[in-house]
């Protein structure tokens, strides 16, 4: 099983596939990479061992802000050539 998303219905991004167990089951997955703020669609698609492919229905996701104080301060030096 995988995850499509992306802003839109052309669904831009797609997860790692994750297998279930042999007897079946849950499949965790993670989906990453997300702008804060931003709505986002998404579908499950499974593919079974024969080869055959199933697509969930679309699904949306609101992401929130990221908290100030979980952005680590930073500094970018640059060298000045000559």
């Amino acid at each position: 099983m995988s995850v499509e998303f992306g802003p839109d219905l052309s669904y831009a991004y797609i997860t790692s596939p994750q297998a279930s167990s042999s007897a079946g089951g849950a499949v965790t997955i993670l989906v990453a990479g997300m702008k804060q703020n931003t709505l986002y669609h998404m579908r499950g698609i499974v593919t079974y061992s024969d080869g055959s492919i199933q697509f969930d229905g679309d699904h949306t996701f609101q992401t929130g802000t990221i908290p100030p104080q979980r952005i680590p301060t930073m500094k970018v030096t640059t060298a000045t050539g000559s």
